[in-house]
């Protein structure tokens, strides 16, 4: 039964998909570069095989929308990301290290995924919970 299932929403969304795809990568490279609108693209037909169900029958305005708002998240995860690398840059700057580059590169990463440095306030980061654990333990480690 679940199989029957599967494959007829396979067979409705080869149906739909090819006519929304030219729409919406159009719609979405004029808001944004090619890569991140392939993205985007890829991201909004996602949407449409997980909410296959609640598509219309005129699905286009339906994953345009779908489309913005994929878009949006893009948008604020790429400010996200480049606010990150400020912050690294800020605390970590480039001009500090010498040799052959992967300093830099494995010191910022290490900074991405959450080694702060032990200054007590970095921008308020978690200062809440790190203030009822520094009366536990060390919070640096």
């Amino acid at each position: 039964m679940e199989q029957v299932d599967v494959e007829s929403r396979r067979a409705r969304f080869a149906a739909v998909a090819p006519a929304l795809i030219e729409a919406v990568r159009r719609y979405l490279a004029r808001r944004t570069d090619p890569a991140a609108a392939d993205d985007v693209l890829s991201e909004t037909l996602l949407v449409c095989w997980r909410r296959l169900d609640e598509l219309p029958d005129e699905p286009l305005a339906w994953v345009y929308a779908g489309a913005r708002n994929c878009l949006a998240n893009a948008e604020r995860a790429r400010r996200r990301q480049d606010h990150l690398i400020l912050r690294i840059l800020k605390y970590d700057p480039p001009g500090r290290h010498t040799g052959d580059g992967m300093t830099l590169a494995r010191s910022s990463s290490r900074r991405a995924v959450g080694c702060r440095p032990l200054t007590p306030n970095w921008s308020g980061y978690g200062r809440r919970r790190n203030s009822r654990r520094r009366s536990s333990r060390r919070w640096w480690g």
